[in-house]
């Protein structure tokens, strides 16, 4: 299937978060696949020789659908340098950790500092993380060798909540 198809059927089936004016949680206009009863029903990858794996319960999810919608969205973000969207793919506030740590609180913020936020190193480990390579803990999922972490808070939201660009 082209590239162009796939993109209008992602955002028929899953509209962009950032058409959405609250912050991301599972789209009400996507049918969940199924009920997760079970602990192994939310894990992303099994621990392995080479990897720890990724038990989304670890890092606090309940669904595994939210977290793959947010993958996506976060890939796709990334990948147009759409600043806006992924401004609304973070739980603010943002820390950034760097030579000098800075907190980012709200989109505003985000928005006159994205340049500094969202570099070229950061958007190339979005583009080149694999589901199976994630490793999650109680803090949240981690992205690259830990540039940048997703989380979901006591609202269901799932969010960028770190970048360490050191």
């Amino acid at each position: 299937m082209p590239v162009s198809a796939l993109w209008i059927l992602l955002c028929i089936y899953h509209p962009p978060l950032w058409a959405a004016d609250s912050h991301p949680t599972v789209p009400k206009t996507v049918r969940p696949m199924g009920k997760f009863n079970t602990v192994a029903d939310l894990v992303i990858t099994p621990p392995n020789s080479q990897s720890s794996g990724c038990d989304l319960t670890i890092a606090g999810f309940d669904s595994k659908e939210s977290f793959l919608y947010f993958f996506d969205q976060l890939k796709i973000a990334s990948a147009q340098n759409n600043a806006k969207a992924l401004s609304n793919l973070v739980l603010f506030p943002l820390r950034l950790n760097g030579i000098k740590s800075k907190i980012i609180r709200n989109r505003s913020q985000f928005q006159k500092n994205y340049k500094i936020i969202f570099t070229s190193k950061i958007r190339d480990v979005i583009a080149q993380q694999k589901l199976e390579k994630l490793f999650c803990r109680d803090q949240g999922v981690m992205f690259g060798d830990g540039q940048l972490w997703i989380s979901v808070n006591s609202k269901k939201q799932v969010g960028i909540i770190a970048i360490n660009s050191h």
